[in-house]
C-alpha cells in the first residue's frame, strides 16, 4: 500500500514536470491528467516487477487530458519534454532519446537539441508505446473522461462563507467585521483577505490532485474542505469567525440545491456535503503537507548511495518508454487486495468499524501469556494513564498522543493539532477519535456530531 502511494505521488510530480516544458499547457489539463492516472490505478497494477509502467501511463494520461480539456498538444511535445527532464544525479541532462543537430524547423522556429527528429528510431519506439498506452487508459476509464474540478467551486464557497460570518449575541449585526467579498451574487468581488484565501485554497486544490481525494469525494466537497482550511490557515493569528461548521455545512447543501442545476449539483453531491467528509478532506491535505515537511527534513540528512543492481537500467524512465514490451492493449486482471501493515505499537492492525484500518497502537507491549486485549480499549486506557500512544497517519512516522492529568489536556503531534486556532483543552483530531471515539471527543469539546 505504501509503495502504491509513493508511485502515485512520484508519477503526479512527473506529470507536473513534463507539463512545465510544454507551451500553452493549462492547469486544468494537469489536474485532469492526475485524476485520470488515479482512476487507472484502480484497475491497473503499477507494481515495479509486473503490470504497467507508471511513468508511461502518467505521461500518456497528460496527453489524453489535454484532448479532454480542449488543450490538445501533439505527441512529439510530450516526448521532447521527457527527453529534456531526464537528468543524472548531478543534474546533467541525459537526453535518453538522443539529440538533433538541426538549429531550426522548416517554418523558421528555433529548434533545441533535445527536440529529436520524429523519424528517429528512438522517437518512434516511444511513440508506439504511448499510442498503445492511450488505448489501455481509455479502456481502463471505460471511456468516461468527465472530471469535475474543485477550482470551479472555490469562489462561490467564499461568497457563501462571507454570508455565514459569526453574529453578535442579539443577532443584529456581524461580530466578524472583516469581509471576504464586496457585493453580492455574480457581481461579488474578492477583498484583499478574500483574494489571499482564494489563492491559498487554489494551491491546496491543485495539491489535492496528488492524493486520491478525487476518487473519494465530489469536487464541491474537496473545494469546501480546501477553502475552509485556507480560511483557518490565512487567519491563524486572528481567527476568522464563522458560524459553527455543523450549521454552515447543512446550509451549503441548501445553497447548492437552490441552484436547481442537476448537472453541477446532482443529488449525490448534496449527500456528500457533510461535516465529517469536509473534515476528512482537511485532514488528508494536512497529512500531505506533513509528509512533504518530513521528506524535506530527511533530504537534508545525507545518506550513503547504494549501488544500482547489475540488471537495472541506468535510465529507468527512458527504458520504460522505449521498451516495446512495457504495455499492452489488453486489460490485465484487477489487482489483489493489499494486506494491512502492522500497527506501530507492535500489534497487528485492527478494523475500526469502517473501510479504513484504525492504525493505532499502544506504546506498552502486551504480556506474552495474556490474551490479546481489544486494541482500542487498551490504547484508551494507556492514554488516560498518561502513557504515550501512537496512531498511524498517512506519513512514514506515527503520530504521538498524550494526556496530562494535571492540566486535563490531550495533545497530538499531527498538523491539525498544531494549527487549529482554539484553546488547547478544546482541540481534537481524528486520531483521538480513533481511540476515544468521535462522539466522546465531540462531547468533550462541546461540538455537535
Amino acid at each position: 500500500m505504501e509503495d502504491e502511494r509513493a508511485v502515485r505521488k512520484s508519477t503526479c510530480k512527473l506529470i507536473e514536470k513534463v507539463a512545465k516544458n510544454i507551451a500553452g499547457m493549462k492547469n486544468l489539463s494537469v489536474s485532469c491528467a492526475k485524476v485520470f492516472f488515479h482512476r487507472v490505478c484502480m484497475s491497473q497494477s503499477v507494481a515495479p516487477t509486473k503490470g504497467q509502467h507508471p511513468k508511461l501511463l502518467g505521461v500518456t494520461c497528460l496527453f489524453l487530458a489535454c484532448k479532454t480539456e480542449e488543450n490538445g498538444r501533439p505527441f512529439r511535445e510530450f516526448i521532447w519534454s521527457m527527453n529534456l527532464i531526464d537528468v543524472d544525479e548531478k543534474g546533467k541532462n541525459l537526453y535518453p532519446y538522443g539529440t538533433t543537430d538541426s538549429k531550426q524547423f522548416k517554418n523558421g522556429r528555433p529548434r533545441e537539441k533535445w527536440m529529436v527528429e520524429e523519424d528517429s528510431k528512438m522517437f518512434q519506439k516511444v511513440l508506439d508505446n504511448m499510442r498503445a498506452a492511450e488505448i489501455l487508459i481509455m479502456q481502463a476509464l471505460d471511456f468516461d473522461f468527465s472530471v469535475r474540478h474543485p477550482i470551479s467551486f472555490t469562489k462561490e464557497i467564499l461568497v457563501f462563507l462571507d454570508a455565514r460570518r459569526k453574529k453578535n449575541d442579539d443577532n443584529t449585526d456581524f461580530e466578524e467585521k472583516r469581509r471576504l467579498v464586496d457585493g453580492v451574487g455574480s457581481s461579488a468581488v474578492l477583498t484583499e483577505l478574500g483574494q489571499q484565501i482564494h489563492d491559498m485554497s487554489t494551491s491546496m486544490v491543485n495539491d489535492s490532485t496528488s492524493t486520491t481525494l478525487a476518487l473519494e469525494y465530489d469536487a464541491s466537497v474537496i473545494a469546501a474542505g480546501c477553502v475552509s482550511l485556507a480560511v483557518k490557515a490565512s487567519t491563524k493569528t486572528n481567527p476568522f469567525k464563522l458560524i459553527k461548521v455543523a450549521k454552515w455545512t447543512k446550509e451549503l447543501v441548501t445553497h447548492f440545491n437552490a441552484k436547481n442545476n442537476a448537472l453541477m449539483y446532482p443529488k449525490e453531491v448534496a449527500e456528500q456535503l457533510r461535516r465529517d467528509y469536509i473534515q476528512d478532506v482537511q485532514d488528508q491535505m494536512l497529512d500531505l503537507y506533513d509528509e512533504a515537511s518530513e521528506a524535506t527534513k530527511e533530504a537534508a540528512v545525507p545518506e550513503p548511495t547504494a549501488a544500482p543492481p547489475a540488471h537495472a537500467s541506468s535510465n529507468p524512465a527512458a527504458a520504460a518508454l522505449t521498451n516495446t514490451n512495457t504495455t499492452t492493449t489488453t486489460l490485465p486482471a484487477t489487482r489483489p487486495a493489499a494486506t494491512a501493515a502492522p500497527a506501530p505499537g507492535g500489534g497487528s492492525s485492527h478494523s475500526n468499524g469502517s473501510h479504513k484500518p484504525s492504525g493505532h497502537g499502544s506504546a506498552a507491549p502486551a504480556g506474552p501469556t495474556q490474551p490479546a486485549p481489544d486494541r482500542r480499549a487498551q490504547d484508551a486506557a494507556d492514554l488516560e494513564a498518561g502513557k504515550t500512544v501512537f496512531c498511524k497517519g498517512s506519513g512514514p512516522k506515527p503520530y504521538e498522543l498524550n494526556f496530562s492529568k494535571e492540566s486535563n489536556v490531550y495533545k497530538c503531534t499531527c498538523t491539525v493539532w498544531k494549527h487549529i486556532s482554539v484553546r488547547e483543552n478544546e482541540r481534537t483530531c481524528r486520531h483521538l477519535w480513533q481511540i476515544r471515539s468521535k462522539n466522546t471527543e465531540m462531547g468533550r469539546v462541546g461540538e455537535e456530531v
